[in-house]
């Protein structure tokens, strides 16, 4: 069997590996096929059963496919992050989040010598299948590594004021079991080097509190010694202040007087001051005041668009206000009122509460989620911003910020993009946060849309609950997403949308030229996500003149389209988006 390093791969974590490498990125696998395959492989299907004959033979996998794994494995970002202790504590939450074979083949790739180590000591064990029970004990447990390790540091904390911390959970006690019964041993070991360490830190404390004590001795003598100065110059303060009160009432007798002979002599010369005060009013302003004053009003204009103007929305606000208020009075006072009268009022209030709204501003709920909106907020960096952004969709993913905490941040980032923009300020590299996607909506250029149907309507039930039937999502709802989908490319002929949906029966709907109702067709699980991976394969996107895009929050889809070119939108972004371009009225 195949080795990594010198750890030999199961059956179960051969069958992962040969997954991953079907999943790599295409531009990946041609790279490594041209530089380390003799004969320089052009095609990826070859160069991945090349890959696929390795791992299934004897020996040790070469160390270019080993970087290639740690470079293009899932969730490569977190891994990395956490230290080899970190890693440790959280392998048993982790696997059941990840899957036990993903989460060896990412410890047994990685550079570090410990947490290789570590991986091969894990290689032998066996898990039952994880239950639903376990993967929210997981999740819990990871969210508090996060809050305890990052959040509670810098100040902040995902658990209320006063709550008692989380104890063990039940679900997880016979996987721990284990590990618990050989800690003890290492326990009894550590306790005497902790009171060796705790002798010697309270000498230490002890060393320390006497120089306290002495520096606090020295500073109240000091203090002491500021305090007789302070009252002496208080003191000399009031005698100078009783002499300054004589020499003032002595100086205006002498002006009273001095005055009084001047102007007999010369009766206009006490002009001279207020003449010089009109002549420094008549000055002009220096301009570069003034241009510097004038570029700082244009780059707040330049701003207002993206950030909103709070006295232009209070100013609409107040007119909208007062135009009701004339509808009420006039339909109160008519005799006989026209139908036109009651919906203009409705729809005035509409408008009303939602400008009242945006004046109020709205706070997430969630404590990490505010500190993703400062820190989105205070950034100017491209690379930055888009680094956020991936950040922000690993905690989505773990469910550690509420749907409607991601839409936040997902508005905030997306108006930071377009400040950056507006300012030209320099763009790295293509930022896959959906800046792109809003791009190709707002300019109409050519692209095609795939929507994962029953994922959006399951994944946004603020949006389409309300027209589930026997609490699943049915024609209705299938109906409302059309609707909404419709509002966003009928004026956008350039943007093609299809909707993918599960069915018993394949077939096409056409609702407009520019979008079209797909239903798989067969049995079983998955049948539109299936349906969208068969259209991309068919593509040669590169050879396209329009970008591609699925909306999804199924993480097996997303990991095949993007060695197919396409670019996924989670569903919380594509609401975004919608409520961005007035689609949900």
């Amino acid at each position: 069997m195949a080795k990594i390093k010198n750890c030999a791969l199961p059956p179960t974590v051969t069958n992962q590996l040969l997954q991953e490498i079907e999943l790599l990125p295409e531009p990946d696998v041609l790279a490594y096929g041209q530089e380390f395959m003799p004969g320089g492989f052009t095609k990826a299907k070859a160069i991945r059963e090349r890959l696929a004959a390795m791992v299934r033979g004897q020996g040790p996998l070469p160390p270019a496919l080993i970087s290639l794994l740690n470079y293009s494995l899932p969730f490569r970002t977190t891994v990395e992050t956490l230290s080899a202790s970190a890693l440790k504590e959280l392998f048993a939450p982790l696997s059941v989040l990840l899957g036990h074979e993903l989460l060896l083949l990412h410890l047994l790739v990685d550079d570090r010598d410990e947490v290789h180590k570590f991986a091969g000591e894990q290689l032998g064990r066996t898990f039952p299948p994880p239950t639903d029970a376990d993967k929210e004990v997981s999740r819990n447990i990871l969210a508090g590594f996060v809050e305890l390790r990052f959040l509670i540091p810098g100040g902040v904390s995902l658990s209320p004021p006063g709550a008692p911390p989380a104890g063990e959970p039940d679900a997880l006690l016979g996987i721990f079991k284990e590990a618990l019964t050989k800690s003890e041993k290492e326990v009894a070991r550590l306790k005497q080097s902790l009171q060796e360490e705790k002798d010697r830190a309270q000498a230490r404390f002890k060393e320390a509190t006497d120089k306290t004590e002495q520096e606090r001795k020295r500073l109240t003598g000091e203090r002491e010694q500021v305090r007789a100065k302070l009252e002496t110059a208080l003191k000399e303060k009031s005698a100078a202040g009783a002499r300054c009160q004589e020499l003032s009432a002595k100086m205006e007798s002498a002006i009273a007087r001095e005055v009084q002979s001047q102007t007999t002599a010369l009766a206009r010369k006490w002009l001279e001051a207020p003449l010089q005060i009109q002549r420094a009013a008549e000055e002009p302003v220096p301009k570069d005041l003034l241009d510097r004053a004038e570029a700082a009003l244009a780059r707040q204009a330049a701003q207002d668009p993206h950030t909103g103007n709070r006295v232009a929305l209070a100013r609409r606000c107040k007119a909208l206000v007062e135009m009701k208020d004339r509808l009420m009075l006039a339909q109160q006072n008519a005799l006989s009122p026209i139908a036109e009268l009651k919906p203009a009022i409705q729809e005035l209030g509409n408008e009303i509460d939602r400008l009242q709204k945006l004046l109020a501003g709205g706070k997430p709920a969630s404590e990490l989620a505010v500190r993703l909106l400062t820190v989105v907020n205070t950034s100017d960096d491209w690379d930055e911003l888009r680094r956020y952004g991936q950040f922000m969709q690993e905690l989505a993913d773990f469910r550690l910020i509420s749907s409607a905490d991601e839409r936040s941040c997902y508005h905030a980032l997306h108006r930071k993009f377009s400040l950056l923009e507006e300012r030209g300020k320099p763009k790295g590299p293509e930022v896959d946060t959906g800046w792109s996607l809003r791009d190709a909506l707002f300019r109409n250029k050519p692209t095609l849309l795939l929507l994962d149907g029953h994922n959006i309507l399951f994944g946004l039930p603020d949006l389409f609950a309300a027209e589930y039937e026997n609490d699943h999502p049915g024609k209705k709802a299938r109906q409302k997403l059309t609707g909404i989908v419709e509002k966003l490319v009928s004026p956008r002929p350039n943007i093609a949308a299809k909707i993918c949906f599960d069915g018993p029966s394949a077939e096409v709907t056409r609702v407009r030229s520019n979008l079209e109702i797909h239903f798989s067709g067969g049995n079983g699980r998955d049948r539109a996500d299936e349906l969208i991976v068969s259209r991309l394969q068919f593509k040669d996107l590169q050879s396209l003149d329009q970008r591609v895009f699925v909306v999804t929050d199924d993480r097996a889809v997303r990991r095949q389209i993007l060695q197919t070119g396409a670019k996924f939108v989670p569903n919380d972004l594509f609401a975004v988006l919608l409520a961005d371009f007035q689609c949900l009225k």
